[in-house]
């Protein structure tokens, strides 16, 4: 039942993303217009990406729905399983749980750095 779900979201994703770029009416012909629609496609796909913050804890979480899911009890991760998480544990299992990945939250930073003030960019000491 699980792989069905998963399945019917990937039909959906591509379907919506399929609908999102023929609505961008992006037609270009001639020598190395594969590379130009690409572009062009990257630059719509980074201009719709989205930075939720949550105000309470003060942090840019994965997506919405980030902060109402399962808390990731580290203390039960053994201490050979930290390094490699995604090594030891399947991606569905982490993505259910309030885990997220450092690196991507500090790649979307600097990718939309205009953004985030220098305060927000700032790591917190605790």
């Amino acid at each position: 039942m699980k792989a069905a779900g998963y399945i019917e979201l990937e039909r959906r994703q591509k379907n919506y993303m399929n609908h999102f770029w023929s609505a961008a009416g992006i037609e270009i012909e001639g020598e190395g217009s594969e590379a130009v629609r690409q572009g062009i496609h990257f630059n719509l796909f980074h201009k719709n990406m989205y930075f939720p913050y949550d105000e309470e804890c003060q942090i840019h979480s994965m997506d919405d729905r980030f902060m109402m899911r399962k808390p990731w009890d580290e203390s039960k991760i053994p201490e050979e399983k930290r390094a490699w998480l995604y090594e030891n544990y399947h991606p569905l299992f982490i993505m259910r749980h309030r885990m997220s990945k450092q690196a991507d939250a500090i790649l979307g930073m600097y990718l939309h750095s205009n953004l985030f003030t220098e305060d927000k960019k700032k790591p917190k000491r605790t």
